[in-house]
């Protein structure tokens, strides 16, 4: 099993924490610190994540926990659109050498991310980073790993105008659109995250199982976004836990049935599959596990 997207390197992993696990069909939730939740991960058949960065002083924090566990933490450089405010323009140049780095696997995350307020969403800003993202991927010869909500339209057309950057392909993170935006995007040639959003109730899933339907499983990554996006779990955790537990890697085990599910298909073949489709996106060879 492969985790194409998560956040190990935040600060909240610094102390004792709750957090989920899924084994054997069933959920628990456990106590530790960022050394338990990756031995769990480890143990329970994760066999690489790929993490990448948020606002741009985390970038260092990203490079650190890789370095800490070669092999199994792939780092990704970049920064989210919802700091791009918070990075001058001045930082590209380090963004370029931090970019460098060896073991860096790709540009992200980066895109358009409209869902807050307009008077938050610093649109200038966000698309000056993700167009600068665009060449430096281009550039360093790395895929990129795309943020896009409420913002599909806008970052559609932005990568149109641009398809010569694209040549080293990319995923949408935590994709959870309808399946017309998903063959817009499989033309492109990207991959998709598929993780926790496949997991909630019937409602809130149900844009994203139709979706699922007509994704080839040769273009699906799977990932949790750990720390975020629980699976729809009211017996185990309250509205008002939600926020007091994190995601951790195990949890892509239940995103592989799910999908099994949808696709007729055994888990195992997800499995093997979307583990596939990481390491050629990302190219990280079998023999680094």
């Amino acid at each position: 099993m492969f985790d194409s997207h998560v956040h190990y390197s935040f600060t909240r992993f610094d102390e004792n924490f709750r957090y989920l696990t899924y084994t054997d069909g069933s959920y628990e939730i456990q106590t530790g610190r960022r050394p338990d939740v990756l031995a769990c991960v480890r143990a329970g058949g994760v066999t690489g994540v790929v993490e990448p960065a948020i606002q741009f002083e985390t970038n260092a924090r990203v490079l650190a926990l890789a370095r800490e566990n070669p092999g199994f933490v792939y780092p990704a450089v970049g920064v989210h659109p919802l700091y791009c405010h918070e990075a001058p323009k001045e930082k590209c140049a380090e963004l370029d050498l931090l970019a460098q780095t060896p073991g860096v696997v790709a540009i992200g995350e980066t895109g358009l991310d409209f869902h807050y307020p307009k008077e938050r969403q610093h649109r200038p800003e966000q698309r000056f980073w993700f167009r600068y993202s665009l060449r430096l991927a281009h550039r360093m010869g790395l895929p990129l790993i795309l943020h896009i909500r409420s913002a599909y339209p806008q970052a559609i057309r932005m990568l149109r105008r641009r398809p010569f950057l694209l040549k080293d392909g990319g995923v949408v993170h935590c994709f959870n659109e309808s399946a017309a935006i998903a063959k817009r995007l499989l033309r492109m040639g990207f991959f998709f995250g598929i993780g926790g959003y496949l997991l909630k109730d019937d409602a809130e899933s149900a844009t994203l199982r139709n979706a699922v339907r007509v994704i080839p499983l040769d273009r699906i990554l799977l990932e949790t976004d750990a720390p975020y996006v629980l699976p729809y779990l009211p017996d185990l955790i309250s509205p008002n836990q939600s926020k007091k537990i994190c995601n951790t890697s195990t949890v892509i085990r239940a995103v592989a049935e799910r999908i099994a599910l949808i696709q007729g298909i055994d888990v195992q073949t997800v499995l093997d599959r979307t583990e596939a489709n990481a390491r050629k996106l990302f190219r990280i060879p079998e023999s680094e596990t």
